[in-house]
């Protein structure tokens, strides 16, 4: 028994050591993104840059970020926007936040570029609900723009308040640096996902928070929600009637393995927006991208 048990430990210690060698050699994790304590709560720390890596080896994708001084992954500054342009907003969660795609080809950016007379900005935070929808629209007073969207998903109904990153002094001062030293954990954690479900969610969409959703849309007359999936799940009957959904033309729109949008799925959400905003002023728009 002994004898098994060592060569079992040897066989682990193998495997876990030509793994991390692999994983290092071919820089399949990267760095991880930078982050400070406010508050309690976990923020992106402003002005900062870099690649983030994932995917299944061997293919290893390296997407270029940019978190502004506003604490979000854009390649603009929010402050800076220029008076003379049409503003319009897209609030959402991992989707929105872009890291799966270069910062300069963001469905913002694509937006853009696509009409010329439009400044985009976008509000993206990995496991952000519709609570932290509402609160981001409220706080930084999106109610002056032309439109606000939020892209949203059944699951995002499922928490009666915001969901935060909480701060955790001994998760971070001892369990972070160790969970960093492994490039094996991460490239687990990061792309196979074995810690994700969220075990706080409901088991259905609360009276609370449909009122506090109806109450909210019934104010916010420059809100538009547009669902992540191609099918609206039935528990959002109570806002159905206002939901739009993308039309994946070009395909494929996410990698398979995630289902993130990929160039493909945000060009076609660009073009699901610039159709919904039906700008005539758009000179630069390519036709064969509208």
């Amino acid at each position: 028994m002994k004898f098994f048990l060592k060569y079992i430990f040897l066989i682990f210690s193998v495997s876990f050591i030509t793994a991390e060698i692999i994983l290092r050699v071919f820089n399949a994790v990267g760095k991880p993104i930078d982050y400070y304590e406010v508050e309690g709560f976990i923020k992106n720390t402003p002005n900062t840059k870099g690649f983030y890596t994932f995917g299944t080896f061997p293919t290893i994708y390296r997407k270029n970020y940019v978190i502004n001084n506003s604490g979000y992954n854009s390649s603009i500054n929010y402050p800076e926007f220029f008076n003379n342009k049409n503003t319009i907003a897209l609030i959402g969660d991992s989707f929105i936040e872009g890291y799966h795609v270069d910062v300069n080809k963001s469905i913002g950016r694509l937006i853009e570029k696509l009409c010329d007379s439009i400044q985009v900005y976008e509000y993206g935070i990995s496991g952000h609900n519709i609570h932290n929808y509402i609160e981001i629209y409220e706080s930084q007073h999106l109610e002056r723009l032309d439109k606000v969207y939020f892209f949203i998903h059944f699951t995002d109904f499922l928490k009666d308040r915001p969901n935060k990153s909480k701060y955790f002094e001994f998760k971070e001062k001892y369990l972070r640096p160790l969970y960093e030293l492994s490039s094996l954990v991460q490239y687990i954690n990061k792309n196979h996902k074995p810690f994700a479900t969220d075990k706080s969610l409901n088991k259905y969409i609360s009276s609370y928070t449909q009122l506090k959703v109806n109450e909210f849309l019934s104010r916010a007359k420059n809100i538009e929600l547009i669902y992540r999936n191609d099918q609206i799940d039935t528990s959002l009957d109570f806002v159905e009637k206002k939901i739009k959904i993308i039309s994946h033309r070009r395909k494929p729109f996410n990698y398979g393995f995630d289902l993130h949008w990929n160039d493909n799925g945000r060009l076609n959400v660009a073009n699901h927006i610039m159709k919904d905003l039906n700008k005539q002023a758009c000179q630069n728009t390519p036709t064969n991208n509208r």
